[in-house]
This record gives structure tokens, C-alpha cells and sequence, in this order.
């Protein structure tokens, strides 16, 4: 005969085994006799209680420090998007005062090789060869893209947490934490982004020279900044937010977000299809519209007939280089007004 496990039994004994072998620091919940989570769910490490649903998962703020909050059971409001990012905040909050084990191994892997920058490659050789060495299933071993860099998502496996990292340096990126499923990282994410030179100041957009190219795109970039606090604010959206870098001015975040909106498939790029949308956005927001029929392919600056990150935060005048040189960003004072 099958013998029924309920879920709260199977997350408190999966969890405990790992309590026991590699992360002390993992949330364990409580079950009732029958099986079902207990109302109120507690995190000894971090001193946080909350309420849950049913099914397990946090109610939206009802978290408390250092004490039990009331639950009313089926009254309680249903559970929100904001339940995933209460999930990272708990395993944040557990990372800021014990540090994990795959940021100890990584710092330790990294320390031997002071001398020269390690690669994903490299650091992918080394996690393994000490996972044979300590017969250890529990070592991270980072995912690798081409050339080096890192895959924006990492996951370790023994625990179920994935995480963003920057691809550059592999460091996981705060507030991005899940556990049992992926979260949406963007790709293109770096500790030392790719400066790449102002190839669009002189290039020519055929029908749009000098101060109608300016003109044109402030309007672009005033739509698309538009468009991103109506998203910030719809909670709908919520939970599909990339966390901004705190290091970004106001343009190139709205160009940070609008290209993971465009990037469906998080290949780091913009594809025939996926720049429909922009295509859109260009004809019925942006003026003088003699600026718009050419843009895109303005933007193509390697002509593969796709965008990267790059190329669209060049063609917008949202790069470093261009602000430095002329003091200020293109729309930055109209933006905050």
C-alpha cells in the first residue's frame, strides 16, 4: 500500500537532513499531528515568525522579530508574490550573519588563485576536484557560460537555493534568493560592465540629425520610463522585478528593465521577434517620428539583426562615457521632475 506523506512532513524531513549534513542555518518548519502546516512559522537563527497559508507559504506581512504574531487562520489574506521575496529575505538575513558554504568555499578556491583572475572555468575545476578529494556532495560547483563568465543563475543543488549572480565574478547578488525554483537573473549583470566606446555619437540615423536625434530620444526614454513605474507600482508585476543596482542612475535602470521585459528567453539578447514591442513603443510614443524608421537597425550596431544590452543603452545615450563627456545624462532632470 502507499503510505501518504504530506508536504509540510516531507519539506521538515528534507529540510532537517540538510540541517544535519551541510547548512545549519536552514528553515525547518513545524507540522501539526496531521500532517498540515502549523499556523505560525518560526526561524530560530534569524528570530522572525509569520503567519502561513495552507499551503505552506508566508502571508503577506505578517512577519514579526522576536515574537509570535497573532494568525487567523482561513481569514488571514491570501498569499502574495511578496511571499517569494520574504523567502529571500529570511535566507539574506541568514547569509548577512553566518556566511554559507558555498560563499566559504568560493572565497577559498578565489584566495588561491590571488594572483591571477579566476574564471568560472577555473573555479568549476577546482570546486569539483575538492568534491572528489573530500568525497563532499555538498561543495558548489558554479555553472559556466562561454568565455569564462558565469551563468546568471546558480543553483546548489543539496540545498534547493538558486541565486543571480554577476557574471563577471560569479558574487550572488543580494534579494535574489529562491528555493525550489529559478529566479529570473538578468544576464547581462556585471561587477565591471563592458564600457564600451560611443560608437552612436557620430553614427548617422537616416532623417533624424543634431537636436531632433535628442529630442527623439528624451521621448523615447521618457516613455520607457513611464512605462517602468507603472510596472513598479502594478502588483501583478511584482514578483517578475528584477532588484535594481543601487550603482545605476535612473536611465539605465529603465534601460536595465526594459530589456529584461524585451529579453523573453534571457539569452542576453533581442531577437527578430522579441523587438516587436520596441518597434511598437517606438511608433506610437516617440517623436519627431521620421526618427523611428531606421532606429533600430541605428541600434544594430554589429548588424546581427539582434540587440544586446549594449547596443540598446548605447543607442538611448545611457552610457558612463557619454554622460562624462557631457556632463549630465540625456533625460535625467525631466525623468525625476
Amino acid at each position: 500500500y502507499i503510505v501518504y506523506t504530506s508536504r509540510c512532513v516531507a519539506e521538515k524531513k528534507y529540510t532537517e537532513q540538510q540541517a544535519k549534513k551541510l547548512f545549519p542555518q536552514v528553515f525547518v518548519p513545524v507540522c501539526n499531528p496531521d500532517g498540515t502546516y502549523s499556523e505560525v512559522q518560526c526561524h530560530s537563527y534569524t528570530g522572525y515568525c509569520w503567519c502561513v497559508a495552507p499551503n505552506g507559504k508566508p502571508i503577506s506581512g505578517s512577519a514579526v522579530a522576536n515574537k509570535k504574531p497573532q494568525c487567523k487562520g482561513t481569514s488571514m489574506h491570501h498569499t502574495s508574490t511578496s511571499a517569494v521575496f520574504f523567502h529571500a529575505f529570511i535566507l539574506l538575513h541568514i547569509i548577512s550573519q553566518y556566511p554559507t558554504l558555498w560563499t566559504e568555499q568560493v572565497r577559498r578556491r578565489q584566495n588561491r588563485t590571488r594572483t591571477q583572475s579566476t574564471s568560472c572555468d577555473q573555479e568549476q575545476l577546482s570546486a569539483k576536484e575538492e568534491a572528489r578529494q573530500h568525497k563532499n556532495e555538498g561543495v558548489f560547483v558554479p555553472d559556466c557560460a562561454h568565455g569564462g563568465l558565469y551563468k546568471s543563475v546558480q543553483c546548489h543543488p543539496s540545498t534547493g537555493y538558486c541565486w543571480c549572480v554577476l557574471v563577471d565574478t560569479g558574487r550572488p547578488i543580494p534579494g535574489t534568493s529562491t528555493r525550489f525554483e529559478q529566479p529570473k537573473c538578468d544576464g547581462n549583470a556585471r561587477a565591471h560592465p563592458n564600457k564600451p566606446k560611443d560608437h552612436y555619437r557620430s553614427r548617422h540615423l537616416q532623417g533624424c540629425p543634431g537636436e531632433k536625434k535628442t529630442e527623439f530620444l528624451t521621448s523615447v526614454l521618457d516613455a520607457l520610463s513611464t512605462d517602468m513605474v507603472h510596472a513598479v507600482t502594478d502588483p501583478a508585476s511584482a514578483g517578475r522585478m528584477l532588484e535594481p543596482d543601487p550603482s545605476h542612475t535612473l536611465e539605465e535602470r529603465v534601460v536595465h528593465w526594459y530589456f529584461s521585459q524585451l529579453d523573453k528567453n534571457s539569452s542576453g539578447d533581442i531577437g527578430k521577434k522579441e523587438i516587436k514591442p520596441f518597434k511598437r513603443l517606438l511608433r506610437k510614443k516617440s517623436k519627431p517620428k521620421k526618427c523611428v524608421k531606421k532606429f533600430v537597425e541605428y541600434c544594430d550596431i554589429s548588424n546581427d539583426k539582434a540587440l544586446s544590452l549594449q547596443e540598446l543603452m548605447g543607442c538611448l545615450g545611457v552610457t558612463k562615457e557619454e554622460r562624462a563627456k557631457t556632463g549630465e545624462g540625456t533625460t535625467s532632470s525631466k525623468l525625476v521632475s
